[in-house]
């Protein structure tokens, strides 16, 4: 089977309407500022039923644009009624200006709290816990949840690509890079080399290393992207130099620490919240996410159970 195709022609927005919803894509109603887009908040008028929505542009001087815009189009279409995944709700392709519209992240991208220290501290060991569980069901989903029309292969999974909404609750976004891999494909890789990118944000950090040697992006590609989220809400903010790191520290980082574990890191933050049981549930598969070896690295599926686990524990241990 192939993935069903959506007539597209319903979810058609004018820009007209999009302008005025940002006002003109003004600065003050700017949430995130990524690679290729600039992700806006706007309110639509009383002839849409969204509402306030969130407005990705994206940017032509950045990238190629039309394939990343095309590509995510066609990937964020076809994944509808899952609560981690951002809801689409339209998009526009007018006068060169490409936009998709989301469902409004009430509290914007998980790296609007994991970037600044004031807002890092006000996440709880729980509320971290609660938005990897999120996020973990959304590749989940990716990974496994399609059935017989296939899997998703993210290929960006980032904090910046983590939404949060008015309770917190994680939903991904970010399918400009992803790959859908049909269910009669027997091999469910795809050979798409990278370039690493210098941005502002640094090198990509959260992309495996086994997929830039090769070039095969594989969904064990983003479970290593998973494992440097875990790390990265486990840790110390001083482990990301201005946004990001030097490629594949974080997995020397982890090799060099894993004999005497990972306390030393534990961000200041949330470190008289941990109880031990739990922490290390969340070490040890972090640690298998990291792996060079694709075959350590666990399956989404199991990822989900551990910190559903490891959540169970913690209430339990805290709330009891």
């Amino acid at each position: 089977m192939s993935f069903p195709m959506v007539n597209l022609e319903n979810f058609l927005i004018p820009l007209k309407d999009i302008e005025l919803a940002t006002q003109e894509f003004d600065e003050k109603n700017e949430i995130a500022d990524g690679e290729y887009t600039k992700l806006y908040r706007g309110q639509l008028s009383e002839s849409w039923e969204t509402g306030t929505a969130a407005f990705k542009r994206f940017i032509g001087d950045r990238c190629d644009g039309k394939k990343e815009f095309l590509n995510e189009l066609k990937v964020i279409s076809n994944l509808i009624n899952h609560e981690n995944i951002i809801p689409f709700l339209g998009y526009c392709d007018e006068g060169g200006i490409m936009i998709i519209v989301y469902q409004n992240p009430v509290n914007g991208t998980l790296r609007n709290y994991l970037g600044y220290p004031d807002n890092r501290s006000c996440l709880t060991w729980q509320q971290r816990l609660e938005i990897c569980m999120d996020a973990a069901r959304g590749l989940n989903y990716l990974h496994s949840g399609l059935g017989q029309d296939g899997i998703v292969i993210h290929g960006s999974f980032r904090d910046s690509n983590i939404l949060l909404d008015n309770n917190l609750k994680a939903k991904i976004c970010g399918f400009e890079m992803s790959e859908l891999i049909p269910g009669n494909q027997p091999c469910q890789q795809v050979y798409k080399p990278e370039t690493i990118r210098y941005t502002k944000l640094g090198p990509d950090a959260h992309k495996d290393p086994i997929y830039k040697e090769t070039g095969f992006l594989r969904v064990e590609s983003d479970i290593y992207s998973f494992g440097v989220l875990l790390f990265y809400l486990l840790t110390i903010p001083e482990v990301r130099k201005d946004g990001g790191c030097i490629p594949n520290s974080i997995t020397m980082l982890v090799q060099h620490h894993l004999h005497n574990r990972l306390d030393s890191l534990i961000d200041p933050a949330i470190r008289d919240q941990i109880g031990g049981p739990s922490f290390r549930m969340i070490e040890e598969i972090t640690c298998k996410c990291l792996s060079y070896n694709l075959k350590d690295r666990p399956t989404m599926d199991t990822v989900v159970k551990t910190i559903e686990d490891a959540l169970d524990i913690h209430v339990s241990l805290f709330f009891f």
